[in-house]
């Protein structure tokens, strides 16, 4: 495998995507973290693949202003590689690209601004360096595949654009590479199901990568190796702390960081030896003229587009009108399956509803892990199952506004079924039902969660694991008063609190964070919010304590190998020193008899605690 990061911050003035409108809107170069691309590459000898996951709002699969879209840029990535690379030939179809679809990151689509010429041309090129790059780095790796479910993470209750009480997808997943020698970590795929959108850059008039920025930055500190990440399901899936501030932002990477390390914990090896893809160009009958308008109005004089633009909601849509992108009503679009042993990788042409994703899942037979990959391969906004269109028109989310089709969510579940069988999966003809709602009546009761960063720890000194928690309330999505007395707190060992609570989009309402020192064992926590009229709201969440982590080292000949005593028992990383300086990363090491001195080694376990010996 192989891996590598390329800059796509702006040298020109770019407008930030995914909020607000055109009208009052400024270009900005300001960023609060790094813009990048980051790719990686898998290959088994044979037949090769690669994942690019790009700082951008979305990007369409061709575009009107160049050769500029990730059609071009995967068909150029791979004439590339193929050029100067000694590993398997590899096709367009053979890669996927994302955006990362940070609300604060630079628009490469038009729609809440114009785009340069040259940094579109940037985007476009450095996508395909950071995937040739990528190729290039390929060396011996051991794979292995996690993940783990969370509902904290998404908006289940609160109801800021999403649907109160529907089911929502949690699965965070992740891909890892190390050395076969020593254990160290090369590179980590991450996927999240989660909007980034906690800065609002058009507000705060900055660009970055939202909480993808400190996650990478986290998971890197305690892993090493590359951290390439990208979002999983993202339709009607909002952060409980979404356009909040940057406090927010760290505390949310912090959690999600928690949870990639423990997915990665009780992660298995690859084994099979299975690395395969296959490509389709669905067929979507437009139904939202609005949208398709949009497009056209890109080609009218660039003066005359920025002028309607500047009275009106949106700018113009930067996406091709030439087949096989479009032809009348019609919109064609790429969808890619990719295979890595028993995981299947599904290319998501915007933010699929869970339900989406859902019904592939249970459509395929003989796949340990199906990974959602939105706003892959283009961008068409949100899609949905036919059935659940018009909750969205109901509860006036702005879901139907940026939704090409009300049918093209099924469209695309029974597409990635077929894709699943020709990588070789076994997968039924047609999707298998799918799930209802799960609480209609969600609706009109306040909105209240809970978040821990992060739900699992070792303990520390005094013998008690600390996290940091915080409650997140609404008033209810219908004639909803506001809340009464602050938020109330069973930690389930005796111990209450109250506290005050981050209402979104405002921000903290009193002292909404709140620490607590749990003993190991599992913690149930109950939380309970009044609103003004009398209504209740409960949440509940764990956190789990692991006894306190001690570093061991076992020793057989010139071989030293990393042992993690009490903590959770794993070792996801580990640093040797000699007289100060490192002499290797990885669970082992080797040491002649010469360097027979004091090793020291720091080990990292599944929750992120640190020890040394």
């Amino acid at each position: 495998m192989g891996s590598a990061v390329r800059s796509v911050a702006p040298p020109v003035p770019v407008f930030p995507g995914g909020y607000g409108s055109y009208a009052g809107a400024a270009a900005l170069t300001k960023t609060y973290s790094p813009l990048e691309v980051r790719a990686f590459y898998v290959s088994n000898g044979r037949h090769a693949i690669a994942m690019a996951s790009v700082d951008s709002q979305a990007w369409f699969a061709a575009v009107q202003q160049g050769p500029w879209g990730i059609s071009d840029a995967r068909r150029d990535a791979a004439a590339q590689i193929n050029a100067g690379h000694s590993g398997p030939t590899i096709a367009a179809s053979d890669l996927v690209v994302q955006g990362t679809h940070s609300h604060s990151a630079p628009t490469v689509e038009g729609i809440w601004g114009p785009v340069p010429d040259r940094y579109l041309r940037l985007v476009h090129d450095q996508a395909v360096a950071a995937l040739v790059a990528a190729a290039r780095a390929a060396q011996p790796a051991h794979l292995q595949v996690g993940s783990i479910s969370s509902r904290d993470i998404d908006d289940v209750t609160i109801a800021d654009d999403t649907l109160a009480g529907w089911d929502i997808d949690g699965q965070i997943s992740a891909i890892r590479a190390t050395s076969p020698t020593t254990g160290a970590t090369l590179a980590t795929y991450v996927s999240i199901p989660a909007h980034p959108v906690t800065i609002n850059g058009q507000e705060r008039k900055v660009l970055g990568a939202d909480y993808f920025a400190p996650l990478r930055t986290d998971l890197e500190q305690e892993l090493g190796g590359t951290v390439v990440a990208g979002p999983a399901t993202l339709g009607r899936q909002e952060p409980p702390v979404q356009t909040t501030d940057y406090t927010q932002l760290d505390f949310y990477a912090r959690a999600l960081t928690g949870l990639v390390l423990r997915a990665l914990a009780t992660a298995h090896p690859v084994t099979d030896p299975t690395v395969a893809s296959s490509e389709t160009m669905l067929e979507v009958p437009a139904t939202n003229a609005a949208i398709l308008g949009l497009a056209y109005a890109w080609q009218t004089p660039e003066p005359a587009r920025t002028q309607a633009a500047q009275t009106a909601t949106l700018f113009p849509a930067d996406r091709s009108l030439q087949p096989p992108y479009l032809a009348g009503n019609t919109v064609g679009t790429p969808l890619t399956a990719l295979r890595l042993g028993r995981t299947l990788l599904v290319s998501m042409p915007g933010e699929p509803y869970p339900e989406v994703v859902q019904a592939v899942r249970e459509a395929v037979h003989g796949a340990d892990l199906v990974i959602a990959l939105s706003k892959g391969q283009d961008d068409l906004g949100y899609f949905m199952p036919a059935w659940t269109y018009g909750f969205g028109v109901a509860e006036g989310t702005d879901h139907p506004l940026f939704s090409v089709a009300p049918q093209m969510g099924d469209q695309v579940a029974v597409a990635d079924g077929q894709l699943a069988s020709a990588v070789g999966f076994d997968a039924s003809p047609l999707p298998a039902s799918l799930p209802a709602p799960r609480d209609f009546a969600a609706a009109l009761q306040p909105g209240l969660q809970a978040l821990a960063a992060s739900a699992a720890g070792d303990a520390g000194p005094d013998g008690r694991y600390h996290p940091q928690l915080e409650a997140i309330y609404n008033a209810a999505v219908y004639n909803g008063s506001p809340n009464s007395g602050g938020v109330h707190w069973d930690f389930g060992d005796g111990t209450k609190a109250t506290t005050g609570y981050l209402l979104t989009a405002t921000g903290p309402q009193g002292r909404s964070f709140v620490d607590h020192g749990f003993l190991p064992g599992r913690h149930t926590i109950r939380v309970t919010a009044r609103s003004a009229a009398g209504d209740t709201a409960t949440w509940t969440t764990e956190v789990r304590v692991f006894p306190r982590l001690r570093a061991g080292i076992a020793r057989r000949g010139s071989t030293l190998t990393a042992r993690a005593l009490g903590g959770d028992g794993h070792v996801l990383a580990a640093t040797w020193t000699l007289d100060g300086k490192v002499i290797g990363r990885g669970t082992t090491i080797s040491l002649a008899a010469r360097d027979a001195e004091r090793v020291r080694v720091e080990v990292v376990d599944g929750t992120g605690t640190h020890a040394r010996t």
